[in-house]
Order: C-alpha cells, then sequence, then structure tokens
C-alpha cells in the first residue's frame, strides 16, 4: 500500500469516526493521551493549594517567593467551594483540565462539523500545554485554559469582556493572552466582529488588573519580591543561560510537532492573506520575548500561545474553504490529521531554568507499580 493510499484509508475511517462516534474518539483520544504524557501528582502541598486555605493575607509559607498571590481568582474559588485540601485542590484542577477539552470539542464541532472538530481537538489534546498542565499539577493554569477556550468561538462583546476580566483575576499572563486572541479574530474578519470586540476584551482584561490590585490593597498583602523584582534580582547572565543552554530544544518544546501545522498554515496564509501572517508572527515573537525572562518557558509560551496559535488553524481552513478548491480543503485537513496522528508519538519534553525534563511518563508508572505492589502485599 502507498503512503497516499494509507492516508486516503485514514482519512475515510476519520470521517466515520468523527460522524458516528465523535465523543468517544475525543474522549479516547484524552485518555491516550494523558496515559502517554503521564500525571504527576504532587507529594505534599504545593502553593496555590495552601494559597487558597487563606487567600486574605500575606502568606510566609509559601516558599521563597508569593508573587502568585496576585493570581487570586482560582484559590478564591478553591476556598469557597472548600475544595482546599489536597485531594479536593487536585479534583478541581482535573474539572478544569478535562473540562476545557470537552468545552473545546463541544465548540469545535459545533462550529466546524464533526471531522474538522475532531481533528482540532486531537491537535489540541496533543498541544505541548496538555504535558505542562499535566506536568504542573496544582498551579492555576487549568481556569486559565478553560476562561479561554469560549474566547476562539463566542461573539458577544460582553461575555468576552467577562472571560477577559476573568482571566486577569486569575493570572497577569493573561493580560495579553487573552486580548491576543480577540485581535486576530478581528484581523481574520471573524463573523460579527468589530472594534468593539477588541475594546471589550482590553477593558475587561484592564478592569481585571484593577480587580486583583484592589484586592492587594484592601488585604494589605505584600510580595517578598514582585514578579518584576525577581526578574530585575536574576543576572542577566543567568537568564542568557537559561534562554541558551539548549536552544534548539527550546524552540522545538514551544510548539512540539505542532510546528508542522503551522509550516501548513503558513502556506495557506502565504497565498491568501499575507495581512494576518504579519500580524500572526509578530504575536508569536512578543510570547516568545517574554519568555526570555521566565524559568519555565514551556509552560509560559504554550499557555499564551495556543489560543492564537489554534484561531490560526482554525482560519486558514475557513480561508481554504472559501477560496481553494474542494480538493484543498481536504488536502489540508489530510495534512492536519497525519500531524494530530503523528503528535501522539511525539516526544513530550519541555524546558525549565534551561534544562529539558520529560514529560511525568515514567514519575506516573513508578508509582503506580508501588501502589499495586502494596495492594498485592496487603
Amino acid at each position: 500500500m502507498t503512503l497516499s493510499a494509507f492516508v486516503e484509508k485514514l482519512y475515510a475511517r476519520a470521517m466515520t469516526l468523527a460522524s458516528r462516534w465523535y465523543w468517544i474518539a475525543v474522549l479516547g483520544a484524552l485518555l491516550l493521551a494523558s496515559l502517554i504524557t503521564g500525571i504527576n501528582i504532587p507529594n505534599g502541598e504545593g502553593g496555590y493549594q495552601l494559597l487558597s486555605k487563606n487567600p486574605f493575607i500575606t502568606r510566609y509559607d509559601l516558599g521563597t517567593t508569593n508573587y502568585y498571590q496576585e493570581d487570586i481568582l482560582f484559590p478564591l474559588l478553591a476556598y469557597f467551594t472548600h475544595m482546599t485540601s489536597r485531594t479536593g485542590f487536585l479534583i478541581l484542577c482535573f474539572v478544569f483540565i478535562y473540562g476545557s477539552y470537552v468545552l473545546f470539542a463541544f465548540l469545535a464541532r459545533k462550529a466546524f462539523g464533526p471531522l474538522p472538530g475532531l481533528i482540532f481537538s486531537i491537535l489540541l489534546i496533543t498541544y505541548p500545554l496538555t504535558t505542562m498542565l499535566l506536568a504542573m499539577l496544582g498551579m492555576a493554569d487549568p481556569l486559565s485554559f478553560f476562561l479561554t477556550v469560549p474566547l476562539l468561538f463566542v461573539t458577544n462583546p460582553i461575555l468576552i469582556g467577562v472571560l477577559s476580566f476573568l482571566g486577569v483575576c486569575n493570572h497577569s499572563m493573561m493580560l495579553a493572552a487573552m486580548p491576543e486572541v480577540i485581535l486576530m479574530r478581528f484581523i481574520a474578519k471573524d463573523e460579527k466582529f468589530k472594534p468593539l470586540h477588541v475594546f471589550a476584551s482590553i477593558a475587561g482584561a484592564v478592569l481585571g488588573y484593577l480587580a486583583v490590585r484592589a484586592f492587594l490593597l484592601i488585604n494589605n498583602i505584600h510580595f517578598f519580591p514582585t514578579r518584576l523584582e525577581f526578574i530585575k534580582q536574576t543576572r542577566l547572565p543567568t537568564w542568557i543561560n537559561i534562554d541558551t543552554f539548549n536552544l534548539p530544544l527550546t524552540w522545538f518544546s514551544l510548539q512540539n510537532i505542532h510546528w508542522l501545522a503551522l509550516l501548513l498554515c503558513f502556506l495557506v496564509l502565504i497565498k491568501y492573506d499575507r495581512r494576518y501572517l504579519f500580524f500572526f508572527a509578530g504575536v508569536l515573537l512578543v510570547n516568545y520575548a517574554v519568555t526570555l525572562v521566565v524559568y519555565d518557558v514551556t509552560r509560559v509560551y504554550s499557555l499564551i500561545s495556543w489560543g492564537v496559535t489554534f484561531h490560526c488553524i482554525f482560519y486558514c481552513y475557513r480561508l481554504v474553504q472559501k477560496n481553494g478548491k474542494p480538493s484543498e480543503v481536504i488536502e489540508y485537513m489530510k495534512a492536519l490529521m497525519v500531524i494530530a496522528v503523528l503528535s501522539f508519538g511525539a516526544p513530550r519534553i519541555y524546558i525549565w531554568a534551561g534544562h529539558v525534563d520529560p514529560s511525568p511518563f515514567d514519575a506516573f508508572y513508578q508509582r503506580i507499580g508501588v501502589h499495586l505492589n502494596l495492594l498485592i502485599g496487603k
């Protein structure tokens, strides 16, 4: 069987799977990606979980820094839902992680149909962000992810403003990430999108930032140091070493095998919309610049870039549908399907402080083995 014949057969199977067993395929892909990646269950109480027990005072028991006390929404949510125990907090993390993928799959199917929805969903499930969410369980990122998903689909400016507000209340990185998604939707001239939508997102993000400052001021919460002070305290040679120590792998970790999907999108955009390509490349470069002054490079980049990345994939699909031949649409989806399949076997790595770390696959199964041995021993 030739390669093209194999791809044709795989595409036909994907169409059948998407039309008949969409949710089984999505949930199966989600389970497979989780098993391949592994899940890092923290041994003790993490910083955000400790913070959730009392987020209204300056906490000196969170480690050498406490600047993440400005990420107030997730700890407050855990506090008011009484999910502050180690188990309760982890359950809350899992709810938002897996709930985000289900929400994305639902909205993608509604917007594009079963086959594109399935392929887009699998691409997201195998995106580097999944590795980071499962490797750094206990952060505020699951809620940021959950709040960003609807921004790719909704058109109501009030809802866009509310989501942007909540996103910034959850993490300061969303101050740029959420308006970026709306800006790219405006540049792409998404249906019913006007300058009002961009203004709503920016206004929501600014109000979210002011709400966080007000919360910190009212509760007299101090940082040691602030995020900006932490960046300044770290010497320039240290940042240069972190940013260049494993540079090729650092670049690979940012999008992993999904760089191939972006290459495909660039080819489409060069043909149909170079203006969007220019802005999209600029956004990715700005997001990469942010990672030059953080330790958790892959985590930060994937969290703030996944939204614009998938909007680009969506937009290129619409461009090919509108301007290309029917055969071009099929070829575009076939290429994404192949990338989605290959993504399950791609190496799952991330960069921390300049070093390459693997996904928690090994530690996850070692822990399962220990528990099984204990059960058998009993």
